[in-house]
């Protein structure tokens, strides 16, 4: 499905952006290989909306001024460190038949049979991974099948991510994306030498206080003397 956003063309530049702001309004910068950057405007509340559904790494096309969409992607986004709403928008323009990069979400799937049976803790190493293809084989999404986890020496690496042949997982092919960790027990169960030698400590203490003087009660106190 194409997601397409309204834009429009923005003169105001520098502090006067924040009366944009103020009217429920983003400004933002359109720029790109061969490409003069764009100042624009554009709806907080749409724009809330595709990015919800777009992220960084799916397709956007914009209609500016309702001239012809320019396909884009939503490069960065700034936002408010008191509101957290967002203040800037950078879109990077997408030039049809040249290959670009872009951060995916890998999205985990099912459960790890070392989880599940044998006790083990599942360590993921990264939420995202880098990757090239052409605009058109873009996805917003990697999925990886935690079930291939079935033992504690299990690990899934870049190179086993099932991706189509028109896309190339930039990360080195050995990356460790998800694996298996083994349970503590020792931290859970004391050893039979930690026992021991909790018991003997509790022993020495117990001696002590059986043969501790008692302390002599004062029966009175003089008078000090004017």
């Amino acid at each position: 499905m194409q997601l397409t956003l309204k834009t429009e063309k923005r003169e105001i530049t520098g502090k006067k952006v924040q009366k944009l702001r103020d009217e429920g309004k983003i400004p933002a910068v359109m720029y790109g290989q061969e490409t003069e950057p764009v100042n624009l405007t554009v709806e907080y509340i749409p724009f809330e909306k595709i990015y919800e559904k777009a992220g960084e790494s799916t397709l956007v096309h914009l209609k500016i001024n309702s001239d012809e969409e320019i396909p884009v992607l939503i490069s960065q986004i700034a936002r408010n460190h008191v509101s957290d709403k967002i203040d800037h928008i950078d879109f990077y323009k997408i030039k049809y038949g040249q290959k670009l990069t872009a951060r995916v979400e890998l999205k985990f799937i099912g459960e790890p049979k070392a989880v599940k049976e044998l006790g083990g803790i599942l360590v993921t190493k990264m939420n995202e991974i880098e990757i090239e293809c052409l605009p058109k084989d873009l996805i917003s999404e990697i999925k990886v099948d935690l079930t291939k986890l079935q033992a504690f020496d299990d690990i899934i690496h870049s190179k086993d991510l099932n991706v189509p042949e028109t896309i190339k997982i930039m990360a080195s092919e050995d990356e460790v994306v998800a694996s298996i960790a083994q349970p503590r027990l020792a931290e859970e169960k004391p050893t039979e030498e930690a026992e021991e030698t909790a018991e003997g400590e509790e022993k020495k203490e117990e001696g002590k206080e059986e043969g501790k003087p008692e302390e002599k009660k004062e029966e009175g106190r003089p008078e000090e003397k004017k």
